[in-house]
């Protein structure tokens, strides 16, 4: 049940808990190698698109994202879908590869790869 949304069921079962968080790209500041080569494996409990946002500074270095996705609002009401990740990340040059469900379901993974990556990475990954 953790999440940095509040949840709207089972209200009266949570105890809210301050924990700090950072920038993924801040977190990774310093790996600035120019062959670095990144894969992101997102699972933020409703929150892929914000934790996304936080990575856009490492958007250069990363090849591979795996997210997991809502297409509706089970996790937190104000919370971004599927829909706003995938139009975020196709503006940051990548493109949808493969999910592990229909995009009817309410939550799936989904891997996105970047656009601009050699025919011949796109086939070994």
């Amino acid at each position: 049940m953790s999440s940095l949304h509040r949840r709207a069921r089972h209200r009266d079962l949570l105890v809210p808990v301050r924990v700090r968080t950072a920038r993924l790209d801040t977190v990774l500041a310093d790996c600035n190698h120019e062959d670095l080569r990144l894969a992101l494996w997102i699972d933020v409990a409703g929150k892929a698109f914000e934790a996304i946002e936080g990575a856009r500074g490492l958007f250069p270095r990363v090849h591979l994202l795996h997210v997991e996705v809502e297409t509706e609002p089970c996790i937190g009401w104000e919370q971004k879908l599927f829909s706003h990740v995938q139009t975020l990340l196709a503006h940051s040059g990548f493109v949808l590869l493969a999910t592990d469900q229909t995009h009817d379901k309410s939550q799936f993974n989904a891997l996105f790869i970047r656009r601009d990556l050699k025919f011949a990475m796109h086939l070994r990954i």
